[in-house]
């Protein structure tokens, strides 16, 4: 799905079904298509050790819940580089 869409930003659950989002990162910074992409994570988890856990991985940022929207847009327009 993200090979046929090409987003520019991707807000990932840290707690996926499948696979934890440090593993789908791992994936898509693997290939060459996709490793362009921005990667927020979402997580319940605020511990600052799992913060630096997810900056380590490569997240672009990591945000916690409940996620504060006005600290989503700040984070979105850093992340993209919007003015």
């Amino acid at each position: 799905m993200v090979r046929a869409e090409m987003p520019k930003l991707i807000l990932m659950d840290i707690n996926l079904p499948e696979m934890d989002g440090f593993e789908a990162l791992s994936i898509l910074k693997k290939e060459g298509l996709t490793k362009q992409i921005k990667v927020v994570a979402l997580s319940a988890n605020a511990l600052v050790s799992e913060v630096e856990r997810g900056h380590e991985a490569g997240f672009d940022d990591y945000l916690t819940k409940p996620i504060d929207f006005s600290k989503l847009l700040t984070t979105l327009n850093k992340v993209l580089q919007v003015n």
